[in-house]
């Protein structure tokens, strides 16, 4: 997954796990990021069997594939852990 920030690809990965049949408009709006930044990562995704896409009109529709579900859960869970610590020491 060379010159993709891998902060950004875990939060597209999250967020295709948990939105799975999200467009490539929704994940940029999401994560702040551009749609041609989105639409380079998901290609990525796409190469290595993550997702898979679907032409719907004009617009692309991402799911996850099987591999790309256990990744998403992995991811999800990394950023939940963050999240977690983040309270934890914004307490102290």
């Amino acid at each position: 997954m060379s010159k993709i920030q891998i902060d950004k690809w875990i939060k597209v990965m999250d967020y295709i796990n948990k939105h799975n049949g999200c467009n490539l408009s929704k994940i940029a709006k999401h994560d702040g990021t551009s749609f041609g930044y989105v639409h380079k990562m998901v290609n990525k995704l796409k190469e290595n069997n993550f997702v898979e896409t679907k032409k719907k009109g004009r617009v692309l529709v991402i799911t996850m594939t099987e591999t790309g579900t256990e990744l998403g859960r992995l991811a999800s869970g990394i950023l939940d852990l963050l999240r977690s610590q983040r309270k934890k020491y914004a307490k102290m």
